[in-house]
């Protein structure tokens, strides 16, 4: 039978975090899912990971040639998706274990296609940023909702179509699907609850290169022991973004939006840098990995 929500991850070698990321997939309250991971090529032991889980709701497919970023991994795990619903997980990111029951509720009761919560971001510093803060309680493309925040119905997949590759976009290729989206007039709503922890890779030299793992074994230990204190502290730490009402688009990102444009790509225009396929390679530069083949 047909799982309720087919839950992909991209992954490439980074199978200690993997492991903890795989954890918080199995201790959601909602247990009707499955879990395809697929490997970008990797030589690791992340098929160990995946094996040691011990749950037949988890399967592991390695790509046999590495695409380099996500839009390969997850448009292989998306046509693999049995479930009527989809969420991504990145593989460094952490979910609470209400996640997918309060998303999918959520977008039962408001009927949308989509549906993203807050992420709880932290910083190289320990400083926490709260993400995916919609103005009007809708998306629109001055924001930025992780894909770790998504869940929604299978069915946009076919209305939207996959990922496109980062050599397509100019911003990163999940941004730039739920952009379609969006100009597809798709419902995408946000359900404003800190749900997801993210440890940004992106943010943190060297992050593939040299095993890091301590600020990803510290948070989960503590979600572990306790989710509801940890959710608590965490929204200690946000508790002044949290206290300001969100910032409504700026003029210019409001302009670029009532002409069908995404807001990204204006800046990038208005610093004579717009050029397609350059913000993957930054960072991936950033996280210590090759350059990747033109």
């Amino acid at each position: 039978m047909a799982p309720k929500v087919s839950v992909v991850m991209a992954t490439y070698n980074r199978a200690n975090v993997l492991a903890l990321a795989l954890q918080t997939v199995r201790w959601q309250s909602c247990a009707d899912w499955e879990l395809i991971v697929v490997g970008d090529a990797c030589t690791d032991h992340t098929a160990e990971v995946v094996e040691r889980a011990h749950d037949p709701r988890i399967r592991f497919v390695n790509l046999a040639q590495n695409v380099g970023e996500q839009s390969g991994p997850n448009n292989h795990g998306c046509a693999l998706a049995r479930g009527d619903y989809v969420a991504f997980l990145n593989h460094d990111d952490f979910w609470l274990p209400d996640h997918l029951a309060g998303a999918l509720a959520h977008l039962e009761k408001t009927g949308a296609d989509l549906v993203f919560s807050l992420v709880d971001v932290m910083e190289p510093d320990g400083r926490r940023r709260l993400q995916g803060r919609a103005w009007r309680g809708t998306y629109d493309p001055s924001l930025e909702a992780l894909a770790s925040s998504w869940v929604f119905r299978r069915e946009l997949l076919a209305r939207v179509g996959p990922w496109r590759g980062y050599r397509q976009c100019y911003a990163v290729p999940s941004q730039d699907w739920l952009f379609r989206a969006w100009r597809m007039r798709a419902r995408l709503i946000a359900w404003p609850v800190v749900s997801v922890l993210a440890i940004q890779s992106g943010s943190r030299k060297d992050s593939y290169r040299v095993p890091q793992e301590e600020e990803h074994r510290t948070c989960f230990e503590r979600l572990a022991a306790d989710p509801e204190a940890f959710r608590a502290q965490e929204l200690d730490l946000l508790a002044d973004e949290l206290a300001r009402a969100p910032a409504p688009p700026a003029l210019w990102q409001r302009v670029a939006m009532k002409v069908g444009l995404y807001p990204a790509v204006v800046r990038q225009w208005l610093r004579l840098r717009l050029r397609r396929g350059t913000t993957i390679p930054r960072l991936r530069r950033i996280r210590g990995l090759p350059d990747l083949r033109p």
